[in-house]
């Protein structure tokens, strides 16, 4: 009988680790787009945000358009909206999720829905736990303001602080110029999670317009492993640190095709990589982090992250 409670007790543990949902921190989510219409026309209202981070079934996001009146610990008013987003399964970072006021989303489920005012708006994403408020990401059409407003109703709706931890320009994001509707302009940026969150939150990687607009299709690598940096070991290049000068060594057997990006995902160099060792110069790139991203005729593929040092 006691093996038997054991057994069980370790079942019923192993079956509750498997689906308790991912606890989140400030930066492992970003708002990629944000829509609150066209004047004269009417349109749902919705916005996007992209996972820096793997999450678990079940894990649960809150997000409201509501304002803030204290930074920390976090209290919001309550007389906008709150909608709760979850993951219906495991999901991968670099998945982008899209909602509409109506509910429906392009990943996982939701509860509640959002009305953004087209005179300006904000929205919050944040976890509870207990009575904990964790925030997580911010984006904002009107920017943020300096200090928390006491009461709430009235301009407080379109216009708010940054609750504790969120940074503008760090985990969050509002624009100084107000527009009605605005998405993250880089179509497939690639790099770690802080790259990547770094280029969202600035807001000249962003398209803002006052009349309706087509998202892109957005393909975003994030770079989350060892084994991803590494890629195969068949393709090596080093130093990871250098003035402009690398060693590419292929030991693969057949040649790779290779290009060398920015962290915008910008293309700076294409070529091949024959069998065997090759010396490269990259003098003419300015100081920063690239990325290698390879691929040979049998499908094989890494990338590899270096950077220049001048």
């Amino acid at each position: 009988m006691k093996n038997t409670i054991l057994s069980f007790l370790v079942l019923a543990s192993t079956a509750l680790t498997s689906f308790a949902q991912t606890t989140l921190q400030a930066g492992d989510i970003a708002f990629v787009a944000m829509q609150s219409g066209e004047t004269g026309q009417i349109s749902k209202d919705r916005f996007a945000f992209i996972l820096l981070k793997d999450i678990n079934a079940n894990t649960q996001i809150n997000f409201t358009d509501n304002a803030v009146i204290n930074p920390q610990p976090v209290k919001f008013c309550i007389n906008e909206g709150t909608s709760r987003w979850t993951s219906t399964s495991a999901m991968t970072a670099g998945t982008i999720v899209s909602i509409s006021e109506d509910s429906i989303t392009s990943g996982g489920s939701v509860n509640g829905g959002l009305s953004f005012s087209q005179s300006g708006d904000q929205i919050l994403a944040y976890q509870t736990s207990g009575a904990d408020t964790l925030m997580l990401a911010g984006v904002s059409n009107t920017g943020w303001e300096t200090t928390c407003g006491s009461a709430c109703g009235g301009a407080n709706n379109n216009k708010t602080c940054l609750p504790s931890p969120l940074v503008n320009g760090v985990n969050a994001i509002g624009f100084p110029t107000i527009k009605k509707n605005a998405y993250f302009n880089l179509t497939n940026p690639f790099g770690s999670p802080a790259e990547i969150l770094a280029a969202i939150n600035n807001p000249a990687n962003w398209t803002q317009d006052d009349v309706l607009q087509v998202w892109p299709s957005w393909n975003v690598t994030v770079v989350t492993s060892i084994e991803e940096l590494i890629g195969t070991r068949k393709f090596m290049f080093f130093p990871t640190v250098s003035s402009g000068n690398f060693t590419l060594v292929n030991n693969s057997g057949s040649s790779y095709e290779f290009t060398v990006q920015n962290v915008l995902g910008q293309i700076q160099f294409s070529g091949v990589a024959p069998v065997g060792k090759k010396e490269f110069s990259f003098d003419g790139l300015s100081n920063g982090f690239y990325f290698v991203s390879s691929k040979n005729k049998e499908g094989n593929s890494g990338i590899i992250r270096f950077q220049i040092s001048k």
